[in-house]
């Protein structure tokens, strides 16, 4: 029984330690404050966002431009990649628009298809708060083994 309470604490505060670090990687950006992304849920191999949508996100056909659906979907991919620490910037991402975006809130739900060595793989879909799927995302990261503590100025680790 007792053992079973340590694995659990254990457990949970690595699932702490993870949602801590991926809170930081979005915080940190100015980037991701003007276009308002949020976290809403980062646990190994996962990550969930969301974009509140208003005017400013409006292309001039009054669709939510092209870019803040991918730049939605690489933050959260790239939060996923990193989840296990070493994450790293974006390679190259690649979006399929299944159909013109109009809703209030919109979600990113990513996942790592595969962490290797040197890229990590992560896959997203974009849905309104129905669940209706309106974007697919597909992304690569460089695994870097240097990691950042965003709530700190110094990096940690050795990117040799």
């Amino acid at each position: 029984m007792e053992e079973r309470m340590e694995k659990q604490e254990t457990e949970r505060t690595e699932q702490e330690r993870i949602m801590d670090r991926a809170r930081g990687i979005v915080e940190a950006s100015e980037f991701c404050k003007e276009v308002g992304i949020e976290l809403v849920l980062c646990e190994k191999d996962h990550a969930v966002g969301r974009i509140r949508l208003g005017k400013k996100h409006s292309n001039p056909l009054g669709d939510v431009h092209g870019g803040v659906l991918f730049a939605l979907a690489d933050t959260i991919c790239g939060v996923a990649a990193a989840s296990r620490g070493n994450g790293g910037p974006t390679v190259n991402g690649y979006m399929d628009y299944l159909r013109p975006v109009h809703c209030e809130v919109l979600y990113c739900s990513a996942h790592v298809v595969k962490h290797g060595r040197n890229l990590i793989r992560s896959e997203c879909v974009l849905t309104d708060e129905h669940g209706k799927e309106l974007v697919k995302g597909y992304f690569v990261f460089l695994a870097t083994t240097q990691y950042r503590d965003f709530h700190s100025e110094q990096p940690q680790g050795d990117n040799s």
